[in-house]
């Protein structure tokens, strides 16, 4: 028998549906974490370019509301 068979032999039925809960969150977590770092690199781009707000006007208020630093600023 396996190490994870023994181990789940031990846990009673209250405790394998906690656990069956407890991956699937944690596979759920794991996607939005692989989102969210796979996300930084294209909203650096966009937040990178000087035109930004002339290309994209609907993202003026979200701009505004970081508080969109001047490109002559990053020199």
């Amino acid at each position: 028998m396996t190490i994870a068979k023994k181990l789940w032999c031990l846990l009673t039925p209250r405790h394998h549906r906690a656990a069956i809960v407890l991956i699937g969150l944690m596979l759920i977590g794991m996607v939005l974490e692989t989102l969210g770092i796979g996300l930084i690199i294209p909203v650096l781009s966009l937040m990178s370019q000087g035109d930004l707000v002339m290309k994209y006007p609907a993202l003026a208020p979200w701009l505004n509301d970081f508080g969109n630093p001047a490109m002559s600023s990053w020199s």
